[in-house]
């Protein structure tokens, strides 16, 4: 089938899916009860926009290594900026309370976005930006993607899909739901839970760009609402609700968006959602951490507080696309493209 130059649905419900992890943040999950489960979408979704964007280059001229910086130069920026900027609330808040700064022992593997090797604040293995240890796991999986891309036939990959697959029913299983690999206990569990979902989009490319995967005409704004409404469900269910929107919902929302795009006149709602996503997952914590020091200073207290950080956080995250990542990444991407003579595409859709 003729290739599709641009899939705006798919970046739109970035947003949503991002929106979604900040109300599940900010209110502790008392709403948007199964947020976390954003991150799934996050992955099945990269891997479709990643293997449009670079299956046909990594199978003839693109080397790993460009793939690698690439990736490093799309995620790292604002990543490293939201990462010292949490750091500096911590930083203040410590001060403030008299304790000592030994913890800053953590900020090296932050700003590589590893898991914290010396435990100094258990459980999270990223402590200073919990969000980046979906982002860790992001990255694992694009890099092995590019590793095996020549070897990864159509068979095995289903076979590597199937497998993991496996390997996830039996974490969510064991941990009663799929909120997996964010801490040091259940750090194993992120491995099947990224290589299911984004090799499951990789899949659905391989079978799109074949012609398959069609789907009826449904509204982006429908598909929006689903996963926003999916994500909201209360927390304290089965399961097996975690398992079916991973292994069946999301994937056949990935499938619905790549055939529907937005009308005219939701164009610039789906373009903003899609630009806000990246820098509003990574700042919203920190963003709020600090918002919330300065309107308790001014004795605004919630739900006003938390009314005005559901404006003010992706005013700010929306900010920081404006201000640092579009001319940073405009940059980078001209300079990437000079070191490798060509050999960088630069995709329309963008994974996180």
């Amino acid at each position: 089938m003729a290739r599709r130059h641009h899939y705006l649905t798919l970046d739109a419900l970035r947003g949503v899916a991002a929106f979604a992890v900040m109300i599940y943040h900010q209110q502790h999950a008392k709403f948007v009860g199964h947020g976390y489960l954003a991150v799934d979408f996050f992955f099945v979704l990269s891997g479709f926009v990643i293997a449009r964007a670079y299956e046909s280059k990594l199978q003839s001229t693109m080397h790993f290594s460009d793939f690698a910086l690439v990736r490093i130069a799309r995620l790292y920026p604002l990543l490293i900026a939201a990462t010292l900027l949490s750091t500096a609330y911590m930083v203040m808040s410590s001060l403030g309370r008299g304790q000592d700064l030994r913890w800053l022992v953590v900020l090296p593997a932050a700003l590589l976005a590893v898991p914290d090797p010396s435990g100094t604040l258990p459980p999270d293995p990223f402590p200073l930006l919990p969000v980046v240890w979906s982002l860790f796991f992001e990255l694992f999986a694009n890099l092995i993607y590019a590793a095996c891309t020549e070897w990864l036939s159509t068979r095995r990959l289903a076979a590597l899909v199937a497998g993991n697959g496996l390997l996830l029913a039996f974490a969510l299983a064991q941990h009663g739901n799929g909120e997996l690999g964010n801490t040091y206990a259940t750090l194993w569990a992120g491995v099947p839970r990224v290589l299911f979902s984004f090799f499951a989009g990789v899949l659905c490319f391989r079978v799109h760009s074949k012609g398959g995967l069609l789907s009826p005409a449904i509204s982006p704004v429908v598909l929006a609402a689903t996963l926003f409404v999916t994500l909201a469900v209360p927390r304290h269910i089965s399961w097996l609700f975690d398992a079916s929107c991973i292994f069946a919902l999301f994937p056949l929302i990935l499938v619905a968006s790549m055939n529907n795009e937005p009308t005219a006149r939701w164009k610039w709602v789906a373009q903003f959602s899609a630009n806000l996503s990246y820098p509003l997952y990574l700042f919203h914590l920190p963003l709020m951490l600090w918002l919330g020091y300065g309107m308790t200073h001014f004795a605004i207290r919630p739900p006003a507080q938390h009314l005005l950080e559901l404006v003010a956080v992706p005013a700010l995250a929306y900010s920081a696309y404006v201000f640092l990542d579009r001319p940073l990444q405009s940059k980078l991407k001209t300079w990437l493209a000079k070191a490798s003579q060509g050999a960088v595409p630069v995709p329309d859709a963008r994974a996180l």
